[in-house]
């Protein structure tokens, strides 16, 4: 995610190099660095995790909906994983 962080919040970089604060850096399209600000970066890091896991919630709640919705239509177990698999 920090990887991505850093593409978001920084237009002009075009390569991110390393895994930890100390060891990552980022370069330009010119190859030349780019300093960062790492508070903007560790809280962009946990908004992009935020959004992922309620992305993936709201999945698992519309696929529950969905499937309370067609068994009120007379679908039962069988007829539901054909439509939308296991």
């Amino acid at each position: 995610m920090i990887h991505e962080a850093i593409l978001q919040l920084y237009s002009n970089a075009r390569s991110v190099n390393g895994d930890t604060e100390k060891t990552i850096t980022v370069c330009d399209e010119k190859g030349r660095e780019i300093s960062i600000d790492w508070d903007r970066v560790q809280t962009k890091s946990t908004e992009l995790k935020v959004a992922l896991e309620t992305e993936k919630n709201n999945k698992v709640t519309k696929k529950a909906s969905a499937i309370t919705k067609l068994k009120n239509l007379g679908l039962d177990d069988d007829e539901i994983t054909a439509l939308i698999g296991g």
